[in-house]
């Protein structure tokens, strides 16, 4: 699509449709990053919104940063407060990334250095000391697929033993 011919508008409509929670929009500016957050809010998008830019103070309104500790500050207080860390796993994982295993080696490393896999397997608690259900749709079978390869990895697969 050209330029200023709403493809920031379709993206809100796409995510209002889809009933999508959370939603990483990736823009090539700094420009564009505030233009951008003002139409998601237009659109309707009330939820958390963090920048990983040079922007600060007035220059827009939700925080920003470009250092990797505040941004895993950040993630963690979200995390505490407004996120599910199986939510921010779906997202941080997609349907698409692999087929198996959805965590690989690599991954694990990156969330080890983004949350910390000691802190994540502690929130998950539950999830992963329990079989999980059958899925009813394809977003719980991504859940599901990921709760199971965190099992794995942290070598607590119910039922075993």
């Amino acid at each position: 699509m050209a330029t200023g011919s709403g493809k920031t508008r379709v993206a809100v409509r796409s995510a209002e449709e889809l009933r999508a929670g959370r939603v990483l929009v990736l823009v090539p500016s700094l420009d564009l990053l505030a233009q951008t957050e003002a139409a998601w809010r237009e659109g309707g998008r009330r939820g958390p919104m963090i920048g990983v830019s040079s922007l600060r103070g007035e220059e827009v309104s939700f925080p920003n940063t470009t250092d990797p500790v505040e941004l895993v500050e950040w993630i963690s207080q979200r995390l505490d407060q407004e996120w599910t860390p199986l939510g921010l796993l779906a997202v941080l994982l997609p349907p698409g990334h692999a087929a198996f295993p959805v965590i690989d080696n690599d991954t694990l490393q990156s969330l080890d250095a983004l949350i910390g896999l000691e802190a994540l397997h502690s929130r998950l608690g539950p999830l992963l000391d329990t079989p999980a259900a059958d899925p009813d749709s394809s977003q719980d079978e991504h859940r599901a697929r990921i709760l199971q390869a965190l099992r794995v990895h942290r070598g607590n697969t119910p039922g075993s033993g």
